[in-house]
């Protein structure tokens, strides 16, 4: 991890890149249809200056199900909509998707993949890759049927992978490093550091920081 960060801090310093600023504020519900079954809606707004100037949002409905402890697989559909010169253009797709979650001692992993029909005419593979070392701060011991409350905070690395099935080739690709604080289960907030790099004819690196919000709301009636 130390050499990792290292190598990030290398990578923003030497490189000649554009930096800014967002805001990421992630939403999440779901709903129990059948046993290891749900019904989920997750949402991302993205903020760029400052919280009144939205510029991306994406929402996503779909059904889940929870194969063991560590799987589970589900089909969505999402839209996604982006401010261009002053007007929003949105798009569609439908997607498959497949995550594995796995707990090492204080080490937790997660790997997302899923294959999106974007805008029903581009395929593309999308890989999320999450690591993190939360460190158990306190526990609240839950009441009346309430879940336990607990309070983490460590460092915490992502890398998204951006694969046209079209075109073969890699088009975008994430590096995030930063310290997230949990209070689980109802939501966490990280600030951190990442490099947005994206293959058109040549690859562009952006360097971003930026502070998220991810609620999750637990089961409703």
């Amino acid at each position: 991890m130390k050499r990792i960060f290292i190598l990030l801090c290398l990578i923003l310093g030497l490189t000649p890149l554009k930096t800014y600023g967002e805001y990421w504020a992630e939403f999440e519900m779901k709903k129990a249809l059948l046993e290891k079954v749900n019904f989920e809606v997750k949402s991302r707004l993205r903020f760029s200056g400052g919280l009144n100037e939205l510029y991306h949002y994406r929402t996503e409905v779909g059904a889940v199900v929870e194969l063991n402890e560590f799987t589970k697989v589900g089909l969505y559909f999402e839209n996604k909509q982006k401010m261009v010169a002053d007007k929003w253009e949105g798009t569609n797709c439908l997607g498959l998707g497949g995550d594995l979650t796995y707990n090492l001692y204080a080490l937790s992993l997660m790997d997302r993949n899923r294959v999106d029909y974007d805008n029903f005419e581009d395929w593309v593979y999308r890989n999320l890759l999450k690591i993190s070392y939360p460190y158990v701060l306190a526990v609240k011991t839950g009441h009346y049927g309430h879940p336990p409350l607990i309070y983490r905070i460590g460092p915490c690395l992502d890398e998204e992978i951006y694969f046209d099935i079209n075109e073969t080739k890699v088009v975008e690709n994430r590096v995030t490093l930063g310290v997230q604080f949990g209070v689980l289960p109802y939501a966490t907030f990280k600030v951190a550091g990442m490099l947005e790099s994206k293959n058109t004819d040549t690859w562009h690196s952006i360097g971003v920081i930026v502070t998220t919000l991810e609620m999750f709301f637990l089961e409703i009636d």
